[in-house]
């Protein structure tokens, strides 16, 4: 308002002075008149001109105000913009003043704006040691040097440390209105990605170690530019220097003649494959595909190694616009392997021929062994069955005691094959409902009833099981029990008894079938119990010393129980006071189609040892007319001699070829036959070959007779045509129980076949 009135009142003055000048000038005539007109209009003009000095003087204060706002307003709007800037931002003038600190820095270091006065004060909170190296960094921009980032290792308030990433917002700073210059640092905190980084490199590094340690060899083969990379193991495995140059061209000159063709061919599997094993990356659908190939590399200079190559292609794209993209994966020298694993196939050949070579020598011991004993058992089984000589005193005993003793014998060529077959995992089950009550009764008739009648024994039975029935082979079920009880029969002395019990036991008090044996013999010492079950154990030395044995009979049943889910235990208190052995075996359980098992069982791979007691002939059935093919002499004239005298007609034959010449010249002449009785061993072939010959040309049955009696014999001879297969020795009895039951099976065929087809 002053300055107001001073320009009106030199405004005023102004105009009266230019209007007395002019007044003057018109009235006066003098000199003196003129020169004050002259005084009137210098005085207006002065004052024309102050006044004009002060109006350009009001107009630049009114302009540096406008300035002076407008700059307020900027440096307003500035800080306002770096305090809500949504990423950490300082500003700093080049002597040290922080103008503007943005919110998200102020939160990102966890410091409040007070205690940050100066870019040094804020240096020497959060930098600590690399203070000094931050602020020449700083010098280096305001000198004029170009944009750089930089991390260093931050301070929070709270006392954590942080990686930040500091950049200047520009090339050269910015300069303030009153000279000074600044500029923008902007912050990122990379604390997360450094410490992946760090475990990335850490785990590369360990990847690294891991691969060197284990002598892998990697490789990397781009489909897309047909680039291929290859680590120095792997060049050295193919045979090449660390510097030499790998494609495509090269790893197939590397690898094996014989090798080519496959190896080409998976790498083409698996670059053309559909990768169907989808995966996710960066929200983006890959898929990959699986290559292995072991091969032999071969080396410039001929070496050659096997190695193993495992790799995985990558795979973008769907449908038919899926391609690969990268193909990556190992390589191991596996030569060391290699041999190992010829070695070891070189070995297990050699092992498996020095096994077929032992079966094929048991199998050939056994048959010799028990060649021999079949016309003795055979004529035996016939003197015991001539009424005429019971008369003759003492030639009963002494026709019987001769026959146990083949029958033992066989009984120990039995045992070893079994215990072979054990050791190797090969004794089959053929499994039916069996009753094994009737087992039982039968195994005792075998082993006990010479000693009853005789008055050595007394067997008591009480098989009162409500279920005896369980699934199992009965022939191998009678010989746990036919061991058990040969074995209490041979150390029981005159006047004992043997008891055999049965009961059903378990949970539910029917789910498992109990056979106890239980004698009144020399027992066993409670140090011996655990062995008894060994293979060639016997007890106490002077007992199996004075009573034989190999020690065998256990150790196989146990064996037999175990593999029919069951189980044997035995209990003695001590030498003098008998022994006890429990048989546990499940009952009741049988799948629902489970075929019965014929009773009584009888078995047809061990002969004599469980055919019916000699002394008892069987009754003659009908007359046959047999053809008897045996090359061994003394067994084909005895078998020929009992056959004739049960009444049958018997053609001999030592031969495939002689056998098909009697066969043939029977039915030219008119007689026929009615059964081929065959041994498997012929000079000129096999039993089998001449079973399935006279089959096809004649539709003959047949039953094998023969010293080889194992698994896999009875079930090539079964194959071949036979419908029973006899181990030798075989008793008279139990030869002619066979014989008439195949003759009757054969003629039944023919007539149930014909009601069938009459039927249709």
């Amino acid at each position: 308002m002053i300055r107001l009135n001073h320009r009106r009142a030199v405004w005023g003055l102004g105009a009266l002075l230019a209007l007395l000048a002019a007044l003057s000038a018109l009235a006066a005539n003098s000199a003196e008149t003129g020169s004050a007109a002259i005084a009137y209009l210098l005085g207006a003009s002065a004052c024309a001109l102050a006044v004009t000095a002060v109006w350009v003087a009001e107009r630049a204060e009114r302009s540096a105000r406008a300035d002076r706002a407008a700059l307020r307003y900027n440096e307003e709007r500035f800080q306002y913009e770096v305090l809500e800037a949504p990423i950490p931002i300082l500003v700093h003038a080049e002597d040290g003043e922080v103008l503007a600190v943005s919110r998200a820095w102020l939160e990102l270091s966890g410091y409040a704006r007070e205690a940050i006065p100066t870019f040094r004060a804020w240096l020497d909170l959060a930098y600590g040691p690399a203070a000094d190296r931050a602020e020449a960094e700083i010098r280096r921009h305001f000198a004029g040097a170009h944009e750089r980032q930089e991390d260093f290792l931050i301070r929070r308030a709270d006392g954590e440390s942080r990686i930040w990433s500091l950049t200047a917002a520009a090339a050269a700073p910015r300069s303030l209105p009153d000279g000074r210059r600044y500029l923008v640092t902007m912050a990122t905190d990379v604390t997360e990605r450094r410490q992946a980084e760090e475990d990335l490199r850490e785990s590369q590094e360990r990847l690294r170690m891991a691969v060197d340690a284990t002598g892998l060899g990697t490789w990397d083969f781009n489909p897309v530019t047909g680039r291929m990379n290859w680590s120095v193991a792997c060049k050295e495995m193919h045979g090449l220097g660390p510097d030499a140059d790998v494609d495509y061209g090269e790893l197939l000159l590397r690898v094996h003649p014989d090798d080519w063709d496959r190896v080409h061919q998976s790498i083409q599997d698996a670059l053309e494959s559909d990768g169907t094993g989808e995966y996710g990356i960066d929200d983006r659908a890959e898929y990959r595909a699986e290559y292995r190939a072991e091969y032999r590399s071969l080396a410039p200079d001929g070496t050659v190694r096997w190695v193993d190559s495992r790799g995985r292609t990558f795979f973008r794209g769907e449908g038919d616009d899926r391609h690969a993209v990268r193909f990556i994966g190992t390589v191991m020298d596996i030569t060391g392997r290699k041999q190992v694993e010829q070695e070891l196939r070189e070995a297990k050949e050699e092992a498996e021929a020095a096994s077929r070579a032992k079966d094929q020598f048991l199998a050939t011991l056994s048959h010799e062994l028990r060649t021999p004993l079949t016309p003795v058992l055979a004529l035996i089984s016939g003197l015991e069955g001539d009424t005429r000589l019971r008369r003759l005193h003492g030639l009963t005993d002494r026709l019987a005691m001769i026959r146990r003793n083949v029958e033992l014998e066989a009984r120990l060529i039995d045992d070893l094959l079994d215990l072979t077959r054990i050791a190797r995992g090969r004794l089959d089950l053929h499994r039916a409902v069996t009753d094994v009550g009737a087992v039982v009764a039968h195994a005792i008739e075998i082993c006990c009833a010479e000693a009853v009648q005789g008055g050595r024994l007394r067997v008591v039975t009480d098989l009162a099981a409500a279920e005896p029935r369980v699934w199992g082979d009965g022939p191998r079920l009678t010989q746990i029990f036919w061991n058990l009880l040969r074995n209490a029969v041979k150390f029981t002395p005159e006047g004992g008894t043997i008891f055999v019990r049965s009961w059903n036991g378990g949970i539910e008090g029917g789910d498992e079938l109990v056979v106890e044996v239980t004698d009144t013999g020399m027992g066993i010492e409670p140090a011996a119990l655990p062995l008894i079950f060994s293979a060639f154990e016997q007890g106490p030395a002077a007992a199996s010393r004075k009573l034989g044995g190999l020690g065998l009979g256990l150790s196989i049943s146990k064996a037999i129980a175990e593999l029919h889910g069951g189980s044997i235990t035995a209990v003695s208190q001590g030498y003098g006071r008998g022994a006890t052995f429990r048989v546990h075996l499940p009952a009741g359980r049988w799948p629902a189609d489970a075929a019965l098992a014929p009773v009584p069982i009888s078995s047809e791979t061990s002969g004599g040892a469980e055919s019916p007691r000699a002394g008892q002939a069987g009754e003659p059935g009908r007359s046959l007319r047999l053809l008897l093919v045996e090359d061994h002499p003394d067994t084909a004239e005895a078998m020929a001699e009992l056959l004739r005298a049960l009444g049958h007609e018997v053609r001999l034959a030592g031969s495939v070829a002689s056998g098909l010449a009697a066969a043939k010249a029977a039915l030219e002449s008119g007689d026929g036959l009615d059964l081929l009785i065959s041994d498997l061993g012929l000079p000129d072939g096999t039993g089998m070959d001449l079973m399935r010959e006279l089959g096809r040309l004649y539709g003959l049955p047949g039953i094998a007779l023969s010293g080889y009696g194992t698994e896999d014999d009875v079930r090539r001879s079964l194959e071949a045509g036979f419908a029973r297969h006899l181990t030798k020795p075989v008793s008279l009895q139990a030869l002619e129980s066979v014989i008439q039951e195949t003759a009757s099976a054969a003629v039944e065929a023919p007539v149930e076949k014909e009601e069938h087809d009459r039927q249709r």
